[in-house]
């Protein structure tokens, strides 16, 4: 570990701390169950509900049977959006 003044750091750490108490930003927030954030990342998505592929996940985007949001490069899958496709998906009896 690199030497650091003691004052330096403190400051710093200070200053870290102060920054992140008073901005929105939560380091948590990726922590929480998906039905408790509002948007999920797609990769997250296909994940969670089944494994899905790359390919198959946006091939129910382009049939319109799943809505996605664009923030730059990523895609997101609203929580809402998740529990209605899940819902919609046919249940296989045993």
């Amino acid at each position: 570990m690199p030497q650091h003044s003691n004052d330096k750091y403190q400051r710093d750490q200070l200053s870290r701390h102060k920054l992140l108490s008073t901005c929105s930003y939560n380091p948590t927030a990726n922590f929480l169950a998906p039905s408790a954030r509002r948007a999920i990342p797609a990769a997250e998505f296909r994940r969670i509900y089944g494994n899905i592929s790359n390919t198959t996940f946006y091939s129910l985007v382009s049939r319109g049977e799943l809505a996605v949001h664009k923030i730059g490069r990523r895609t997101y899958v609203d929580s809402s959006e998740a529990e209605r496709f899940w819902a919609s998906c046919a249940q296989v009896a045993r």
